[in-house]
């Protein structure tokens, strides 16, 4: 019984340095995607305020993000970009 308990134990020892080896390099990809969200997408947003069509945004290899509707807030428009941009880096700039 010791000898199990002894077993257990040290798995989840190893199991939590893994989990904590990983974590500076997510929180890394984070803060670099939340700055490519605050950034707005250069360069590799098409759309937008900038662009020809200023209710579409699209990034390479995703579906397009279609910026607000009728009386929607400008502060909901923002932050669906940013979530738009952010889930872009996550996928695809790491």
């Amino acid at each position: 019984m010791c000898r199990t308990l002894v077993v257990a134990m040290s798995f989840c020892a190893a199991l939590l340095a893994g989990c904590a080896a990983q974590a500076p390099g997510q929180y890394a990809n984070n803060r670099r995607c939340d700055a490519f969200a605050l950034s707005g997408g250069y360069p590799f947003l098409r759309g937008g305020p900038m662009g020809s069509n200023s209710t579409l945004e699209e990034l390479p290899g995703a579906p397009p993000q279609w910026l607000g509707g009728p009386g929607e807030p400008a502060i909901t428009q923002h932050l669906d970009e940013e979530d738009y941009l952010r889930r872009w880096c996550l996928a695809n700039l790491q």
